[in-house]
């Protein structure tokens, strides 16, 4: 019974599969389909020099399969004109390299109508694109490293280098959705001006690069057809530009300066030659004063997440000419103050000298924009007409040729000398590694820079230690790009030494990370968010606090050494003050315990109570200081510490118990415990979280480091009130729901310790 119906099944299988045989008409080619693309252009009869280019390359068999292509193709009117223009007397004369070059230039891989030619690869909206990359690479060259100064470099050499970097080149071409879309800064008239031979641009016009676009989206089997009135060769990029052109040698220095920043990257073998091949690539990063871009890269350098804007935008790159930029430097300049020649600029000097020059869009240098360009690193730069020598449409962008020098606005700042001083170079080294260069750039606050040179790296306090000192050195053994800092006065002579280590191969990250994050904290001591406008205390960046007498500034372990720090010139900015310093800021040498013992006569009661409390922390290594547990180390805070007789009288009016040690060890367990509770809770009502010296300023009400409740998770602090009197030098605290004054400042104010300001008061706080 089953092979019976597995006969049965098989039969009606076979029926089937024989009784759906495919209507051959129904299925054929329709008579009236567009033929493929050379198909097309063949029968439009005006590309003959076409497509005998296109016989040359591997292109015809493409252009003839069932790929999708989008072309521009030139008319056999252009190409005669091209041939004249070139001095080519026949198509015979015309090199097979350049037949190949234009045909792959003319071509874009997929099929694309006005429509979608104006969508960006990873979003569909109307308007927003105008590239699309073609079939065109660029070839290997040999170039020679003396060319290039930069480290990473070999010298005496040539090098293999694919100059297409890995990137197809791009083609340019302009519709008018991409001029009306909302949120592009680029007009018709813009154009007109770019291209300004050419006739002006009209509605309902296309154009690739200058060529007029005159039969729009010819549709072929395979794909669509723009026909050209030009032939367009591969453009070439902005720093191709610069290093082909004839017209380029009005640009030459600035082409030298950019050098200075390439370097020749290994990419890979050639298969066929086994040639090692390179890509020119240049130092790039803001940040870092190095190019804002590399001009010699196709694609778009700013990427969004996932989103490629190669399609969409195009960067600018303004360039002085020769004579500008040697007036420049002998004009009386800012930087003409510290150098003579832009050979002898570092490359941080001379990266924000370029940069002034690199532009995120390409329409930032057009005219609609002309008083409201700015920078990649966002300054502002105000072209006007008259600046303007010429400009050029490159394959990755616009350059525009100036007789104009901009100048980087952070010269004229306080971060100006660090920058163009390279007896400051460690200084600003750490700026930019704490990353407020940017900050001390802007002109919204006034800063006040006590300069630290080089050489006065020299026996600092380490910020992160009570014992350690470092001094900058210079191994010979070391790598030059490296800060290298030897430690002394550490308790295990085993941290006694340079870091990172000259003698190993490779630097260790933690002491790199050390050697910056202690740098940093120096230097952080030594910038002050507002200017020296009188004699008063000033704090620090860091926390701590100096005061300014004239031209003498003391750090708190400057006054608790009776030193000061003399200032010995004075640069003014827009932004403030750089002074140059004959020695380094000396933060305070003790934690607010250890200031205190080191007046034990006045506050040894005061260190009781805090002893009784339970609120020290022992300090490694250290006897002679500790750390108070109910402190931040690095928050600031002020100390109004009670005398000796103000202790005696909060004990006598039984606000606390007898804090000594020979009191407390009398005490039963039960009452040990409350009376350290008391203790702590008297102590840290003379804790004020804001750090306050009489500098007449700091007034309001503060909060203490008690707290009396807890509501919704957030404690409920004590608050006082204080005034503040810069002339007789004194801080009032008062109630602040009565006004009834509490306490004041007496003989001893202001002493500095770390991050926090102690003022002695002659009664207690409750």
């Amino acid at each position: 019974m089953k092979n019976k119906n597995l006969y049965l099944l098989v039969l009606m299988l076979v029926l089937i599969a024989f009784s759906c045989r495919p209507d051959e008409e129904y299925f054929a080619r329709p008579d009236d389909l567009e033929g493929d693309i050379c198909e097309q252009l063949a029968s439009m009869e005006e590309f003959n020099y076409y497509l005998a280019c296109l016989d040359t390359t591997d292109y015809a068999e493409s252009l003839a399969d069932g790929s999708s292509w989008t072309v521009f193709p030139f008319t056999d009117t252009a190409f005669e004109e091209w041939m004249s223009e070139n001095g080519y007397s026949s198509f015979e004369n015309v090199p097979k390299y350049k037949m190949e070059n234009i045909i792959k230039y003319s071509i874009i891989s997929s099929a694309y109508n006005t429509t979608t030619l104006t969508y960006y690869k990873n979003g569909w909206y109307e308007g927003n694109a105008f590239r699309r990359y073609t079939q065109y690479n660029d070839s290997i060259m040999e170039y020679n490293s003396n060319d290039y100064s930069n480290s990473l470099n070999q010298s005496n050499r040539t090098y293999k280098v694919d100059e297409s970097g890995g990137d197809m080149k791009c083609t340019t071409y302009f519709l008018n959705s991409y001029f009306e879309f909302s949120t592009h800064y680029v007009e018709y008239s813009d154009y007109n001006y770019i291209f300004e031979d050419e006739e002006e641009y009209g509605e309902g016009d296309m154009r690739v690069f200058d060529a007029e676009v005159t039969d729009i989206g010819v549709i072929a089997e395979n794909g669509l057809i723009y026909v050209l009135d030009k032939v367009i060769e591969p453009k070439q990029n902005m720093y191709q530009w610069l290093c082909y052109d004839e017209e380029a040698s009005n640009y030459s220095m600035f082409k030298s300066m950019l050098d200075r920043f390439g370097y020749f990257r290994y990419s890979y073998i050639d298969e066929e030659t086994n040639d090692s091949i390179y890509y020119l690539d240049f130092l790039e990063g803001v940040t870092n004063n190095y190019l804002a871009f590399d001009p010699n890269d196709e694609t778009y350098p700013y990427l969004v997440a996932s989103i490629n804007y190669d399609w969409v935008f195009s960067t600018g790159i303004l360039t002085p000419t020769n004579e500008a930029l040697t007036n420049y430097l002998s004009s009386g300049s800012i930087i003409s103050e510290y150098y003579s020649s832009y050979d002898d600029m570092p490359l941080d000097v001379l990266g924000t000298v370029l940069n002034m020059y690199f532009f995120a869009k390409f329409w930032d240098l057009c005219p609609s924009n002309y008083g409201e360009a700015f920078t990649v690193g966002l300054d502002e730069v105000n072209l006007t007409a008259g600046d303007i020598v010429d400009k050029h449409y490159c394959s990755n962008g616009l350059l525009v040729g100036t007789n104009t020098v901009f100048e980087a606005p952070s010269f004229s700042t306080v971060v100006g000398p660090l920058l163009l001083d390279d007896d400051y170079s460690i200084m600003y080294d750490a700026v930019q590694e704490l990353g407020i260069d940017a900050a001390l750039e802007s002109e919204g606050v006034e800063y006040s820079i006590m300069g630290i040179r080089n050489d006065q790296f020299v026996d600092i306090a380490d910020p992160n230690s009570t014992t350690r000192r470092i001094t900058v050195v210079f191994p010979e053994n070391g790598d030059e790009d490296q800060i290298y800092m030897e430690v002394t006065g550490d308790p295990d002579d085993d941290y006694n030494r340079i870091y990172p280590d000259p003698d190993e191969a490779e630097a260790d990250d933690s002491d790199v990370s050390y050697v910056s994050t202690t740098l940093a904290a120096i230097v952080e001591n030594q910038i002050v968010e507002e200017s020296f406008s009188k004699n008063n205390y000033y704090q620090t960046m860091y926390g701590d606090y100096v005061y300014v007498s004239g031209s003498e500034i003391s750090g708190g372990g400057d006054i608790s050494n009776g030193t000061t720090v003399s200032i010995t010139g004075t640069l003014s900015g827009d932004n403030g003050n750089f002074y140059k310093m004959s020695s380094f800021i000396s933060r305070p040498e003790y934690y607010p315990y250890g200031t205190m013992l080191q007046n034990e006569n006045t506050y040894y009661r005061f260190l009781e109570v805090l002893e009784g409390a339970g609120a020290q922390l022992s300090i490694s290594d250290v006897d002679d200081d500790y750390l108070i547990s109910f402190l931040n180390s690095s928050k600031n805070y002020t100390i109004f510490a009670p005398t000796n007789d103000a202790i005696n009288q909060a004990v006598a009016d039984g606000v606390i118990p007898d804090p000594s040690a020979d009191n407390l060890e009398t005490l039963s367990d039960l009452e040990l415990a409350q009376a350290k509770v008391d203790l702590l809770a008297f102590a840290k009502k003379h804790f004020i979280q804001i750090s306050a010296p009489t500098d007449g300023v700091t007034a309001g009400t503060y909060s203490s480091m008690y707290y009396y409740d807890i509501v919704d998770y957030q404690y409920v602090y004590t608050d006082y009130e204080i005034e503040n009197d810069y002339d007789t030098q004194s801080i009032t605290i008062l109630d602040t729901s009565t006004g009834e004054v509490l306490a004041e400042t007496t003989d001893i104010v202001n002493v500095l310790s770390k991050m926090v300001v102690i003022h002695q008061i002659d009664d207690y706080l409750q």
